[in-house]
């Protein structure tokens, strides 16, 4: 069987109860009020006593939204820009260590103890830590800090003592400095102020001053360049004879011309070639001569045949020599146009080079001279607005702030010691989270009295009828009688997890509150091995229990009964260990069955579940079973095995009623005993 837990031991409310809030925090009004006063107090002491008084100077610089030029030069830096990356860019500079390490210079801050801890005298911590120093014979001697690391502390003092805030929507820089003395916060506020402006115009001057120099450098550079340029030209001129571009289109012109009567040419060779060819087709188409013929005769007809050839033939070779003719002059017209066009342009690339550098030079000439000119009309891109005013008093501390924050302060303290108080209870303290926890009704609660043993408390139960613990039992009598209309309960056993759960008396208060309604009532004690009843009724009584239900004695005759009530009491005399063996006899069952038929209610008190299994085994005999809880005191844990060791034995507690509750809790938290119908059960066997 697996073992019974409380699933609402880690479950959260998601409802506040602001009823159960408020309560609590009445109820813990002491500890908050002192909490408070606590607080208070020591935020006093540190206003009035320990913090020591800061003065703050504010210093105002703006930028300048105008550019008056003196001369329409563009400048070497020009004017800052008006968007927020710049006016932020400008905070971190007015803060910059560069800025006021120039302030700590100009005031020598590394000579003030403020802002050099050197100079001030040694606080009872580093008295003590050289008087210790001093007593170790091989300690090295204390090195005072060298210069620069003074500066830089001062520095970093300045730094954490200044702010600087640019005013939404303007141009505006405030600069905010904290000193322990007035007119020293003045003077730094204005200091780093007049720093800022003087920057800028340095930052300018430099930024000038190195222009000039580079642009003189560039100028004489550009100079020889330009020199260089000009000395090439003049060379080539004195080796070439440079035409323009007009005789190399007049040269391409005849080249041009050349080449078509060379094409003509061509065709009137072919033309004579066609000839030629024509005339000795028709020298060898001539007839032969048959008849003889003188010699004379024959020559001249051999003459006259071969003469169209012969001039074909010259015709020919004289067109022939004139295309060559014709052709060595185009090359060498092709030849010089080809030299024309390369020394053409190559003296055209010197002369762009010797212009370019020319342009060049003219140009950083002139910039050289613009800013040369504004080394002297240098301005800032910002003024101060308005210098810093002597404080009329300290800014810090704010002595009515710290105080009502230290008031808070002490309130939420004193809330965090109540929930601290609170997390560190291991019960139960409200009746839903109970309810919730186990799934039982939670019955009633009995308040303790302060100050009352066992014996008082009944007696006040009885003569008090309206207190609010007899208020609380008669609540609890009222939830028992009718948690089942149908069969009401008759055989009631009275139980708890562990020890000192207050079960005891509440079995008495229980028993004498139903007697009182003229009930017949039988209060039996269970508890072998510590009976209680005879110490708390101050009863000497030696038969009991034991006795009765082994037959020794009669029940009227063991039994303790009161006058007023009719109460009968059944105690258990003290016996050995075995006896408790009784609750399982038969002779146990039959005296249960006896009182039954004697009586109109019959309680049991018995021992704690986890400690002996006697409240286990007379659980058979019973109608219903309540279990007391200790309100504030039982843990979850043992709440949750008690109730699982009865499910062991298929008993079920009809309900829970919580005991000893502070009787605050009662008064100012009414809600804590309203009772409600329990959720589903969250024991599991």
């Amino acid at each position: 069987m697996a073992k019974p837990s409380i699933l609402g031991e880690d479950a959260t409310q998601e409802i506040i109860d602001l009823g159960a809030l408020f309560a609590r925090l009445w109820r813990g009004r002491f500890v908050l009020a002192l909490a408070a006063m606590v607080g208070f107090g020591l935020g006093g002491v540190y206003a009035y006593l320990l913090a020591e008084p800061e003065y703050e100077a504010t210093a105002s610089v703006v930028l300048e939204t105008r550019s008056e030029k003196v001369v329409d030069l563009d400048s070497v830096i020009g004017g800052l820009s008006k968007d927020l990356p710049a006016l932020n860019t400008e905070v971190e500079v007015l803060r910059s260590r560069r800025l006021l390490g120039q302030v700590v210079d100009a005031l020598a801050l590394t000579e003030d103890a403020e802002f050099n801890p050197t100079l001030a005298e040694p606080g009872l911590k580093a008295r003590l830590k050289s008087r210790v120093m001093s007593l170790i014979s091989d300690a090295e001697p204390v090195v005072a800090p060298q210069q620069d690391a003074q500066r830089e502390k001062a520095i970093t003092r300045l730094q954490k003592r200044t702010s600087v805030a640019n005013l939404p929507l303007s141009l505006v820089f405030q600069i905010k400095v904290a000193s322990a003395e007035a007119d020293r916060a003045v003077a730094i506020a204005d200091t780093i102020a007049q720093t800022y402006v003087d920057q800028q115009i340095s930052v300018k001057y430099e930024a000038t001053e190195q222009a000039v120099a580079w642009l003189t450098d560039r100028v004489s550079d550009l100079k020889q360049s330009l020199k260089i340029s000009e000395d090439r030209i003049k060379a080539f001129r004195a080796r070439s004879d440079v035409i323009g571009p007009d005789s190399i289109d007049q040269l391409d012109r005849q080249l041009k011309a050349l080449r078509g009567r060379i094409t003509d040419q061509e065709l009137a060779i072919e033309a004579a070639r066609a000839r030629l060819t024509a005339a000795r087709e028709e020298a060898r188409s001539a007839p032969p001569v048959t008849q003889p013929q003188p010699a004379s005769t024959a020559s001249l007809l051999r003459a006259s045949t071969l003469r169209p050839v012969a001039r074909a033939e010259a015709e020919v070779q004289l067109a022939e020599t004139r295309l060559q003719a014709l052709v060595s002059a185009a090359e060498e017209l092709e030849e010089t146009l080809a030299r024309q066009n390369t020394e053409l342009q190559e003296f055209q690339q010197l002369t762009r080079e010797a212009d370019a550098s020319k342009l060049l030079y003219e140009y950083f000439l002139g910039r050289l001279k613009e800013t040369s000119v504004q080394q002297g009309l240098q301005r800032p891109d910002s003024r101060i607005l308005s210098n810093a005013v002597l404080p009329d008093g300290p800014a810090r501390p704010q002595k009515a702030r710290i105080l009502g924050l230290s008031l808070v302060l002490g309130l939420f303290a004193g809330i965090g010691l109540l929930a601290l108080s609170d997390l560190r209870q291991k019960g139960f303290r409200d009746v839903t989270a109970l309810q919730d926890a186990t799934g039982m009704t939670v019955f009633g609660q009995v308040p303790e009295l302060p100050g009352a043993t066992r014996s008082e408390l009944l007696s006040r139960l009885a003569s008090e009828p309206s207190s609010m613990a007899a208020e609380a039992i008669r609540n609890i009598r009222t939830s028992l009688l009718m948690s089942r209309l149908d069969d009401p309960p008759k055989v009631v056993m009275i139980t708890s997890s562990v020890a000192d759960e207050g079960k005891t008396i509440l079995s008495l208060a229980l028993a004498q509150n139903i007697a009182a309604l003229g009930q017949k009532v039988l209060l039996i004690e269970c508890d072998v091995k510590r009976p209680s009843f005879a110490r708390v009724l101050r009863s000497e009584r030696k038969e009991g229990l034991l006795s009765v239900v082994s037959g020794r004695t009669e029940l009227q005759n063991a039994v303790l009964s009161d006058g007023e009530t009719g109460l009968d009491i059944l105690m258990c005399e003290s016996a050995n260990p075995a006896s408790a063996d009784m609750f399982s006899s038969r002779q146990f069952q039959r005296f249960i069955e006896a009182a039954r038929e004697s009586y109109d209610h019959i309680l049991l008190d018995t021992p704690p579940v986890l400690l002996v299994p006697d409240a286990r085994v007379i659980s058979r005999v019973a109608d219903a079973i309540l279990v007391a809880l200790r309100w504030q005191s039982t843990s979850r844990r043992k709440l949750s095995d008690g109730l699982a060791a009865l499910e062991t034995v298929n008993a079920r507690a009809a309900g829970i009623v919580t005991t000893r509750v502070d009787p605050q809790a009662l008064d100012y938290g009414a809600h804590l005993y309203e009772l409600r119908e329990p959720g589903p059960s969250s024991i599991v066997a």
